[in-house]
């Protein structure tokens, strides 16, 4: 249990943390726990879903979750306020969480390959927007 407990306590300090190229089905509730995270990359994996506690890791910049079989991103991906880059194309996207809206420092957002239908009205406020590509 001590080991647990301490592994749990270096979560916090954790600012880039690379998992891709794995067979990983789902993320760890604790990933929230990463308040200090600034780059995640999970891409080529078997992600369905991204747990809600992502949106704990506020100072998070880069997010990198291309090539899995993700249906949905969390709403409260809109907590990331810090958030620059956003990459989720190639996988089962349905839309985009409305709460996007929220992560004007977005400069790239590569959401091609998906199953969007329509972007959200609130992109409109991600005003340092450089590169949009949902082809």
């Amino acid at each position: 249990m001590k080991k647990y407990v301490l592994i749990l306590q270096i979560f916090r300090y954790i600012e880039v943390l690379f998992c891709d190229n794995n067979n990983l089905f789902s993320l760890p509730k604790s990933l929230g726990n990463c308040t200090n995270l600034q780059y995640l990359e999970y891409s080529d994996n078997k992600l369905i879903s991204l747990p809600n506690s992502l949106g704990n890791c506020t100072k998070l910049k880069k997010l990198y979750c291309s090539y899995n079989n993700l249906i949905s991103l969390p709403n409260s991906l809109g907590n990331c306020t810090n958030l620059e880059y956003l990459h989720c194309h190639n996988n089962k996207l349905t839309s985009l969480p409305n709460s996007l809206g929220k992560c004007t420092k977005l400069q790239q957002l590569w959401c091609e390959n998906n199953n969007l239908t329509s972007l959200p009205d609130s992109l409109g406020n991600c005003t340092k927007l450089k590169i949009l590509d949902c082809h």
